[in-house]
C-alpha cells in the first residue's frame, strides 16, 4: 500500500513539473485595443515573406483580446485590427508573455521582451520616413518635404542599429536586416505613390542611387519578414523607374528575377509573379526560371496560376512534363508531338494498376505501327527506383516508361489522387480527354482510334 502510495506522490509531481513547464513554454498575447470600431485582432505568421493568417480572436466588452499558443516558431509576427490597414510587428519565442495596448496612433509595450521593446522604439523612429510613405493617403507630404527629412534621417536611422544588442543573435540578424529594408521599402514606395508633384531624377537624394545593387538581397532570411514579397515587388518597379530601357525585356519574369542574389529569393519572387492571361504566356514566362521554385509552397503557387488560365477541356493545351526513363534520359511531352500519346500513370504498388498491365500490352499491339505513342508514368517514390526498374524488367513492359520520383508535378497539375489514371493527347499536344477509359475498357481503343483519325 506505501509503494502505491509512493508512486502515486510521484506520479503527481511528475503531472505538476509537465504542467508547470507546459505553462512557461506557452506564448501569451494579450492587450487592449482603444481604436474606433474595432471588434477583433488578427495574428499573422510568416510564410516565404508574406503574411499569413495564423489565430483570430473578438475582442471582449472591455475591449480586451488574447492568444494563448501552445508552441510558436521564433520569429516575427504582426498583429492587426479587422481593417487590416496598419500591422504592428512583434518578436515571438516559446513562452514570450506580450501585453499591448493599440491605439489610433500605434501601439504601447505594457509587458515584454528586449526584443519587442526595440521592435516598438523602432516603429516609433522609422516614422518621420515610413509614415510619408506608407499613409500617403492621409499624408500630403511631397518630394519637397520628404526628401530633407529622408537624407536628415538616414544618420539616425543607421546609428539605431547601433542599439541593437541583445542575446538573442537571430533577432539581432533580422533586425539589423528590417531596419534597412524598411527604409528602402519606405523611399522607394514614395516614389511609386501617387503625388500632387513628382521629382526629377537629378533632384533625387543619393541614398535612391545606392538603393539599386547588382544581386540584390543574397540572404534568405529576407523573407521572415511579413512584407519582403511587396519589398521585391516595388524594388523590380523602382529598378526599371532607375534604369528605363527602351527596349522591354523579351522575359520581364526573367529579368526581373536576375535582379536578386538568392535562389530562394527568386523563387518566393516568381511565385508571387504569376499573373498571366493564357497558358501559353504562362508557360513561356516561367520556363527559363522553373528551377527556382524550389519549396512545396511555390509549386503549389505555380500549379494555381496553371489552373487559373487552363481547363482540362479536349482541346486545351498539355501541360508539359519532363521525366527520365529507364535510361536516365528526359522524355518531355513536348518531344512526343506528332503521336496520338496515351499517358498511364500508375505505381509498382498499386493493385488496380497491375490489372490494367494485360489490356495495356495487348492495346499496344493493336497499334504497333501507327502514331500512338504509350507513355508509363510512375509515382514510385525516389528509393523505389530500383524495384520500379526491376519491375519494368520483369513484366517486360512496353511503351516509354518514365520515372516521376512521387506524386509530382504531372499529378498536381491534372488533379490526379488516385491511380491507375489513363489521359489521351492529340497529335498537337493538346488534350483529348484528362480522365479516360481503362485498357480493359474498348471506350479505350475506340477513343485512340477517333483522335488517330482527326475526330
Amino acid at each position: 500500500m506505501r509503494k502505491i502510495a509512493l508512486f502515486g506522490w510521484l506520479a503527481a509531481c511528475l503531472f505538476l513539473s509537465v504542467e508547470t513547464f507546459a505553462k512557461d513554454r506557452m506564448t501569451l498575447i494579450s492587450g487592449q485595443v482603444n481604436r474606433e470600431n474595432a471588434v477583433s485582432v488578427f495574428l499573422y505568421k510568416v510564410v516565404e515573406g508574406k503574411r499569413t493568417e495564423y489565430a483570430s480572436t473578438r475582442l471582449d466588452g472591455d475591449k480586451a483580446f488574447a492568444f494563448a499558443l501552445p508552441s510558436v516558431k521564433e520569429g516575427f509576427y504582426y498583429l492587426a485590427d479587422q481593417r487590416k490597414n496598419s500591422y504592428i510587428r512583434i518578436y515571438l519565442t516559446a513562452g514570450e508573455k506580450l501585453e499591448l495596448q493599440l491605439t489610433e496612433e500605434g501601439y504601447e509595450v505594457i509587458k515584454g521582451s528586449k526584443e519587442n521593446k526595440l521592435l516598438h522604439d523602432w516603429s516609433i523612429t522609422s516614422q518621420v520616413v515610413t509614415a510619408p510613405a506608407f499613409n500617403w493617403m492621409k499624408d500630403s507630404c511631397t518630394y519637397l518635404s520628404y526628401f530633407p527629412k529622408l537624407e536628415s534621417a538616414l544618420p539616425q536611422l543607421q546609428q539605431y542599429k547601433e542599439k541593437i544588442k541583445t542575446k538573442n543573435k537571430h533577432f539581432n540578424e533580422l533586425m539589423k536586416m528590417a531596419v534597412e529594408t524598411d527604409v528602402e521599402h519606405a523611399a522607394m514606395y514614395f516614389l511609386l505613390t501617387p503625388n500632387t508633384v513628382h521629382p526629377k531624377k537629378e533632384q533625387y537624394p543619393s541614398f535612391y542611387r545606392q538603393i539599386i545593387q547588382p544581386a540584390k538581397y543574397k540572404s534568405a532570411q529576407l523573407l521572415e519578414m511579413g512584407d519582403a514579397l511587396e519589398l521585391l515587388s516595388r524594388y523590380a518597379t523602382f529598378n526599371v523607374l532607375m534604369n528605363p530601357s527602351k527596349e522591354r525585356p523579351k522575359n520581364m519574369l526573367e529579368h526581373n528575377a536576375s535582379l536578386f542574389g538568392n535562389d530562394t529569393i527568386k523563387g518566393a519572387f516568381i511565385a508571387n509573379s504569376l499573373r498571366y492571361k493564357t497558358f501559353e504566356e504562362l508557360e513561356e514566362a516561367v520556363k527559363p526560371v522553373k528551377q527556382y521554385l524550389l519549396t512545396d509552397s511555390m509549386q503549389a503557387a505555380y500549379f494555381r496560376a496553371m489552373k487559373a488560365v487552363a481547363d482540362f477541356k479536349k482541346g486545351s493545351p498539355s501541360y508539359n512534363f519532363a521525366y527520365e526513363d529507364i535510361n536516365g534520359k528526359k522524355v518531355s511531352m513536348t518531344d512526343l508531338k506528332g503521336k496520338v500519346v496515351l499517358v498511364d500513370v500508375w505505381a509498382t504498388w498499386c493493385g488496380p494498376c497491375k490489372v490494367e498491365i494485360p489490356h495495356l500490352k495487348k492495346l499496344e499491339e493493336e497499334f504497333e505501327g501507327k502514331k500512338v505513342e504509350f507513355v508509363s508514368i510512375s509515382v514510385d517514390v525516389e528509393k523505389d527506383k530500383e524495384k520500379w526498374k526491376n519491375f519494368v524488367a520483369e513484366k517486360a513492359l512496353g511503351g516509354t516508361q518514365l520515372f516521376a520520383s512521387g506524386w509530382s508535378d504531372i499529378t498536381k497539375y491534372y488533379d490526379i489522387t488516385g491511380i491507375p489514371r489513363f489521359l489521351v493527347f492529340d497529335q498537337e499536344g493538346k488534350i483529348v480527354t484528362a480522365n479516360a477509359p481503362r485498357p480493359s475498357e474498348p471506350e479505350l481503343k475506340t477513343l485512340l482510334e477517333n483522335t488517330l483519325q482527326g475526330k
